[in-house]
C-alpha cells in the first residue's frame, strides 16, 4: 500500500521556491516509495536531496526485493496538499522544505483541518496510471475524513 498525497503550488512564486519545495515533497513523500516498487530505483532528485543527511538507508539487494511484481496495489488517499511561497517559511520536517508554507484552498475542511479535495483522488489515479502504465489492479485501501 502506498499513502500518496498530491502537492500543488498556489499563489505567486517569483523565485520558484514553492515549486522546488513541492518537487522535494513529491520526491520524499510519494516517489521515494513508488519509484522503487515500479521502476526498481530511487528518484535521482530524492537521492540528491537526502545526500547531505546521510542518504537513504538502503542495503545491497533491497531494490531487487522491493521491485518484485505486485498482484495488486493499495492506495491510501485523504487529501491533496497545497504550498505557497513564503521566504523563511518551513512547511514540513522533511529536508529542504523551506521558503514555503502550507496553504488551504477553499473553506471546507475536516475537523482535523485537512482540506476536502475529492477530485484529487481521481486526478491521483489518472496520474498514477499515466506514470506507471503497467500498474496491477489498484484498490483504494484507505480514504475518508474525520468529523466530530
Amino acid at each position: 500500500m502506498l499513502n500518496l498525497t498530491p502537492i500543488h503550488v498556489v499563489g505567486p512564486d517569483p523565485d520558484g521556491a514553492a515549486a522546488d519545495a513541492a518537487r522535494r515533497y513529491d520526491a520524499l513523500r510519494n516517489r521515494v516509495w513508488s519509484e522503487p516498487v515500479f521502476r526498481g530505483r530511487y528518484p535521482d532528485d530524492a537521492l540528491a536531496d537526502l545526500q547531505p543527511y546521510g542518504g537513504l538507508p538502503v542495503e545491497e539487494g533491497d531494490l531487487a526485493i522491493i521491485a518484485q511484481p505486485l498482484d495488486w496495489l493499495g492506495v491510501n488517499y485523504y487529501n491533496d496538499n497545497y504550498l505557497q511561497a513564503q521566504p523563511g517559511g518551513s512547511w514540513s520536517a522533511l529536508p529542504g522544505m523551506h521558503d514555503a508554507v502550507g496553504a488551504a484552498p477553499g473553506d471546507e475542511h475536516t475537523d482535523m483541518g485537512w482540506p476536502i479535495t475529492p477530485d484529487g483522488l481521481r486526478a491521483l489515479l489518472v496520474e498514477l496510471k499515466a506514470t506507471y502504465p503497467d500498474l496491477p489492479p489498484v484498490y483504494i485501501t484507505e480514504n475518508g475524513c474525520a468529523y466530530d
